[in-house]
């Protein structure tokens, strides 16, 4: 991952968290997930909490309680509907495993689909769902959770980077794709890709170690701030580009092909 090699001796933020796969494989001093989605960063909260066997018997209960499964598209729908009727300050929080079954009956099981009014709106997963395999890729990330010692935020990155961090801070910073068309990218702007360089740029003028994930091209189209940036920094900044093919892993991409995928540190 090209991290620094004294990363045991900083303090690690994974400014977009995510499934915080990076952050809870990293070992350094000390390791915060920064999630700005209110859901993840519930989520994230409660299973450090909560003894894993605990938290998938909560999730079972919605799915017991339902009848969920590959085929009951209405026992997904009534499900659905009665996690949104919970206010949303609650289901982010209280009521996390309701969105978390959910979430692996819907068609899109990567993503808690929100619409701007914040009610769940991914539509079922006919034949999608597999519990056990869902139960496999849960145990282990709950486990490290609640076995690990970690810090948590939800705040927007601005707030993160116009913080007082110390010179022995290390960001791992993994934005949305400017031109991805996965739910979780739609809701990026150009505003915030530019905000996003401006404040790297300071952070490397106050000896802050970062390494950033993002992509020149996706689904054949590029991402024109990124490659400006690049190329202003191009003495100061390292690169390295990693191809890959994503010709069927989206049914609303255009199948353009190649992805050019790249990391950029400062180190």
């Amino acid at each position: 991952l090209l991290l620094p090699e004294n990363i045991f001796e900083l303090n690690f933020i994974d400014l977009f968290a995510g499934s915080g796969v990076v952050a809870l494989n990293t070992l350094a001093k000390s390791i915060t997930l920064n999630e700005p989605d209110a859901f993840l960063y519930g989520a994230f909260n409660a299973l450090s909490t909560t003894p894993p066997e605990t938290a998938w018997n909560m999730v079972m209960s919605v799915v017991d309680k339902y009848g969920l499964n590959p085929e009951n598209e209405q026992g997904y729908y009534l499900c659905r509907s009665e996690y949104n009727s919970i206010p949303y300050e609650k289901r982010v929080t209280e009521y996390w495993y309701w969105g978390v079954a959910l979430v692996y009956h819907s068609f899109n099981r990567s993503t808690l689909q929100h619409n701007r009014n914040h009610d769940f709106n991914a539509p079922f997963g006919f034949f999608k769902c597999d519990i056990e395999k869902s139960k496999k890729r849960f145990m282990p990330f709950a486990e490290r959770l609640y076995s690990g010692n970690f810090d948590f935020l939800g705040l927007d990155f601005r707030e993160v980077l116009s913080g007082n961090l110390q010179s022995d801070t290390f960001l791992y910073v993994d934005p949305p794709y400017l031109t991805g068309v996965a739910t979780y990218n739609k809701r990026w702007t150009e505003q915030d890709e530019i905000d996003l360089y401006a404040m790297s740029d300071v952070c490397t003028k106050k000896g802050i170690k970062w390494l950033l994930s993002n992509a020149i091209k996706n689904n054949g189209s590029y991402n024109r701030i990124l490659r400006v940036w690049l190329s202003d920094h191009k003495h100061t900044y390292k690169v390295f580009r990693l191809n890959r093919e994503y010709t069927t892993s989206n049914f609303r991409r255009k199948n353009n092909g190649k992805t050019v995928e790249i990391m950029v540190k400062n180190y």
